[in-house]
């Protein structure tokens, strides 16, 4: 199925260089469900709905949406260029292991995650397609005589996964090449500036070193009941045997922060104000201390974040229209503007039926094995 580019179901509100654009209002639409055709413009000139046809109507109005970010005051004139760099420099991967180079999404069963084990599949944006890794049984817990519900999951470049485990405060450690076997590593604080971790992606500091993978953490504060660093938090994660170590780098906007890194040493997030988002941003971050350095997109779901070939993935955590049934879908943002078109187009990539069946997502990683710009 080759992907398309849609009217979006929603305002993404573009937030670089370029003039902002609304594109539609925040009605709560579930999506396309159709998988053919159409073309939407982030520049706002042109839109194309799925019959072809096209209306020149320019920018629209964003008063019935969240709102633009403001971009005009400079505060990110220093901040690194949207372009990747070229094929040439997509980053280190002969440390990787086979197949670690596409996406990797948690889901759990919609009608009864306590009696159905979670799922890991593979997910190639560009195909738009999912695979079964299989399912993850040792998430069964025999004193409970039921599968314990797992959220967020990370993997590094040998294709080792951690999966956070909120039921007893810690990490699933398991190889994704066996998935019998899972390891349980306890989730530990090197001070307690960094409560309630929801987040975490690697990401490579020096992209001709591997080794200088480090994961990096973002924390939920609408749970944080115990005080600590405010608004938000970002750290980094030591993992060894004694179990996952937090350390506090520095605050961000967000009360809620979700992180994905990249094999150039670039962190990216996605960021909601509220106590209840979304709407959310799409910002790169500073892996040194968090600090917000570009605002690309406001965005009107709550979606997991991924990074592929040089463009962010937005996986829609799936909207609930009638129990059980979830509508979820993939888009991509072409931050490096590889077809030279002179715009940041927004492409659904996956819609609702590639999906796996009565599953919705919990969790999305993307290996800094991925390629950091498009092959060729």
């Amino acid at each position: 199925m080759a992907p398309r580019t849609l009217p979006l179901p929603a305002a993404m509100l573009l937030a670089c260089s370029t003039p902002v654009a609304d594109v539609g209002g925040v009605e709560g639409s579930t999506g396309p469900a159709s998988s053919s055709g159409g073309s939407t413009s982030i520049g706002g000139e042109t839109t194309t709905d799925s019959s072809g046809s096209s209306d020149p109507s320019g920018p629209a109005d964003s008063s019935s949406g969240p709102g633009p970010v403001d971009s005009s005051d400079g505060s990110n004139d220093d901040a690194p260029l949207l372009d990747v760099g070229s094929a040439e420099t997509g980053g280190v991967v002969d440390d990787c292991a086979e197949g670690n180079d596409l996406v990797v999404v948690l889901f759990e069963d919609s009608s009864n995650p306590y009696a159905n084990a979670p799922e890991l599949h593979r997910f190639d944006p560009i195909a738009g397609t999912f695979a079964l890794l299989g399912a993850l049984e040792c998430a069964w817990d025999e004193d409970l005589a039921q599968y314990r519900r797992l959220s967020g999951i990370v993997v590094d470049r040998q294709a080792r996964a951690l999966i956070f485990d909120s039921q007893v405060n810690a990490f699933l450690s398991v190889d994704l090449a066996d998935l019998s076997q899972c390891a349980s590593l306890p989730n530990l604080y090197a001070n307690d500036s960094l409560p309630n971790p929801i987040s975490q992606a690697y990401a490579v500091i020096d992209p001709d070193d591997p080794e200088s993978e480090r994961m990096f953490v973002g924390n939920d504060i609408g749970q944080n009941l115990g005080g600590g660093a405010l608004p938000g938090s970002f750290g980094w994660a030591q993992v060894d045997e004694a179990g996952v170590t937090t350390h506090f780098l520095g605050g961000t906007p967000f009360i809620m922060t979700l992180v994905v890194g990249t094999g150039d040493g670039r962190v990216f997030a996605i960021g909601g104000y509220g106590d209840n988002p979304p709407p959310v941003d799409i910002v790169e971050l500073d892996p040194d201390d968090g600090t917000v350095l570009d605002t690309f997109l406001q965005w009107p779901t709550l979606p997991y974040p991924a990074f592929y070939g040089g463009d962010l993935l937005m996986i829609d955590r799936g909207t609930q229209v009638v129990f059980p049934d979830f509508v979820s879908s993939a888009w991509r943002y072409d931050l490096d503007d590889d077809d030279g078109n002179g715009e940041h187009d927004i492409i659904e990539v996956a819609a609702d039926d590639a999906f796996p069946y009565a599953k919705h997502p919990v969790g999305v990683s993307s290996p800094t094995c991925i390629p950091t710009a498009p092959a060729g």
